[in-house]
């Protein structure tokens, strides 16, 4: 790997960061740093549903769903990156826990985890996200034994 190449690997690396920082600060305008606004999501859900469209329709629909948790810790293994050109791909697993919460105290931590298949692009000297999609997702609730 050439110093170009490895220079592209660790921008795509924290690029990757900063998107789960992000929602984990619900800072979702950072978001805008990290998304191309016509970049495609594709979400799978845990029950076997799909929802689709580019980020600037997503967005609300993130925040919507990541603020019905008032705790989330989106933990991205290291992603396998593939740059070629301007052009890339990255490979990140996701492990999430998610506390809910129901009434005074916390009730249940749901886990989640999922692979996201992200398509990169460099565009004027800066890497961008211009699609993503999410598979492999499952789910695990765990019920809290109280305080």
């Amino acid at each position: 790997m050439n110093a170009d190449t490895a220079c592209d690997v660790v921008e795509i690396q924290m690029l990757i960061a900063a998107y789960a920082a992000a929602l984990d600060e619900k800072d979702y305008d950072a978001l805008d740093d990290i998304f191309q606004p016509s970049a495609l999501f594709v979400y799978h859900g845990t029950d076997g549903s799909q929802k689709q469209g580019s980020f600037k329709e997503m967005k609300p629909w993130i925040k919507e769903v990541v603020d019905e948790f008032p705790v989330t810790q989106h933990l991205m293994g290291l992603p396998v990156i593939r740059v070629d050109g301007h052009s890339a791909t990255a490979r990140s697993t996701l492990f999430n826990p998610l506390m809910v919460q129901e009434g005074d105290a916390p009730s249940t931590m749901l886990l989640v985890g999922a692979y996201y298949r992200d398509v990169l692009a460099k565009i004027d000297g800066r890497w961008w996200i211009t699609e993503r999609y999410d598979t492999g997702t499952w789910d695990l609730s765990c019920a809290s034994k109280g305080s």
